[in-house]
């Protein structure tokens, strides 16, 4: 799956013409709180609890409205073990989810400087366990955001967004690890974000 990602990254890059790159180039860094996320198994659900997100977009103007983003986002949360009637077990794991997307800004730039505007990204989750040695599961996933942006100066600006992130998790085992594992059904998992962050634009 990670090799896919990085072909459609590069198929992006290419389909963005050099000319409407050097219409503008925005990076901005990312802090956030990130909650949900549940994982259907036939016994138990396991659970990611919220907690912090950090991550990265770097957009390429290709209109005056409109960008295409290459979007990164990493939580690290504990993964517990929830069944009906019973108290949450103690983390199972340390676990990273990490989102790879490409996708497309469009704002709206209304008199007054304040920017809205959305976002749809589709691409890649990795699920990376890291207290344990099990193996990092790779899914396909896509988000939804909406937001504001305020530019201070011509390239200094803040950016403040709401996200649903989705990923498709087929059935399988996960995390097995010294002869264990989680036998997962097939499931949607959806996590909700907020993040802020700082921008800066090169034109």
């Amino acid at each position: 799956m990670r090799y896919a990602v990085l072909v459609l990254v590069g198929l992006v890059l290419l389909a963005v013409s050099p000319p409407a790159w050097s219409q503008g180039l925005e990076i901005t860094a990312l802090g956030g709180y990130r909650f949900g996320g549940t994982l259907k198994a036939v016994e138990n659900d396991l659970v990611t609890e919220a907690a912090p997100s950090f991550g990265l977009t770097v957009g390429f103007q290709v209109k005056r409205d409109m960008q295409v983003e290459l979007f990164y986002s990493r939580q690290n949360a504990d993964l517990t073990v929830k069944a009906d009637g019973v108290p949450d077990e103690p983390e199972v794991t340390r676990l990273g989810v990490e989102y790879w997307h490409i996708g497309w800004l469009y704002e709206l730039r209304p008199p007054g400087g304040i920017r809205p505007f959305v976002a749809v990204r589709l691409g890649a989750t990795r699920f990376d366990p890291i207290n344990i040695d099990a193996d990092s599961i790779w899914r396909f996933s896509g988000g939804f955001g909406a937001g504001v942006r305020v530019f201070f100066t011509e390239s200094i600006g803040v950016r403040v967004e709401a996200q649903l992130l989705s990923t498709a998790a087929r059935s399988g085992n996960y995390f097995s690890y010294e002869g264990k594992h989680f036998q997962v059904e097939s499931s949607g998992v959806h996590q909700g974000s907020i993040s802020a962050g700082l921008t800066v634009a090169f034109w």
